[in-house]
């Protein structure tokens, strides 16, 4: 690790652990303002809970050896992006980190912020930016891009880049996953649940897709990292023993599996709470939906009849 590699790992380091502070600042104001009211406030214990897991599986992504090791494991950089793309940025959002913050802000500091979002509202082109297509289209783009082969090895081969990056893909999906999860800024009528299902779904068709194609290649992808082996030297060993082909393999996997079972599971979700709203969430039997003459097999109407026959006569007597 280089120094410039460490000087951006500490800065992103910094840079969490504050944004990090400041939001459990407000959750405590918040929580101390609001004694008792913590189930409909924003100061609840599960919010805490998800911002304190995204913070440290992006200060994993961001701030650990995945982002010395990803030029030289593919497995590395891959972990680095389903994390990033993946996982943190629906726990950040589950959190309300923009309520929450904002909330526990001074008034004199709240008030220009929420001026400035109410005036953003109100252009057409910002309303263009934030739109949930616009946010699907940069996401798919981004995933997508990120397993071309010549874009990363292009992006592998220049530090700067290779810095950038993660940082790239967490704005995007940042972007995405607030209209998944509805709990950012109001800047626009929220996303219908219907239409996040479908934009999950079509996010995790061509993940799959990435996935088994990397997974099940027969010859390596990346001729980065088959530059790097070639030149590696015997007497220092790779940070873990994985061949190339195995490396590449276990990558494939990762964005198969995780990504189906993030997507997938976001579906289920979304899908529950749509049906919570409309009150179906249990069954709902239709008026003498047990009656004998429907239960009866076919051919057999005639007991049936006989059945009810028999006790109108024992109710007559």
């Amino acid at each position: 690790m280089n120094l410039s590699t460490m000087g951006w790992q500490l800065t992103a380091l910094g840079v969490l652990l504050a944004v990090g502070g400041l939001y459990l600042l407000a959750w405590l104001r918040l929580r101390k303002r609001l004694p008792g009211h913590g189930r409909v406030s924003f100061a609840r214990g599960e919010r805490l809970a998800a911002w304190s897991a995204g913070v440290l599986l992006l200060l994993t992504a961001l701030a650990s050896p995945m982002q010395a090791w990803s030029p030289y494991l593919l497995t590395a950089r891959t972990f680095q992006m389903v994390l990033l793309y993946m996982l943190v940025p629906p726990l950040l959002w589950l959190a309300c980190p923009f309520h929450v913050i904002l909330r526990g802000m001074p008034f004199a500091v709240r008030r220009p912020l929420v001026s400035w979002l109410r005036r953003g509202r109100r252009s057409r082109w910002f309303r263009l930016v934030v739109h949930p297509a616009t946010a699907w289209f940069a996401f798919l783009s981004g995933m997508l891009l990120w397993h071309d082969p010549r874009l990363t090895n292009w992006v592998l081969d220049r530090e700067m880049a290779r810095l950038l990056e993660p940082w790239l893909l967490l704005g995007v999906a940042l972007f995405f996953w607030r209209h998944v999860t509805n709990t950012g800024p109001r800047i626009r009528r929220a996303c219908p649940g219907w239409g996040s299902v479908a934009a999950i779904l079509g996010v995790e068709i061509p993940n799959m897709v990435a996935g088994v194609t990397i997974a099940f290649s027969s010859a390596p992808l990346y001729s980065h990292y088959v530059q790097v082996r070639a030149a590696w030297p015997a007497q220092v060993q790779p940070p873990l023993p994985l061949g190339l082909m195995e490396d590449q393999m276990l990558s494939g996997a990762l964005v198969w599996v995780v990504g189906s079972l993030v997507y997938i599971s976001t579906i289920v979700l979304l899908l529950n709470r749509l049906f919570a709203q409309d009150g179906s969430t249990g069954p709902q039997h239709l008026l003498h939906w047990d009656a004998h003459d429907k239960l009866v097999a076919p051919g057999l109407e005639y007991r049936a009849r006989q059945n009810i026959l028999r006790n109108v006569d024992l109710d007559h007597h």
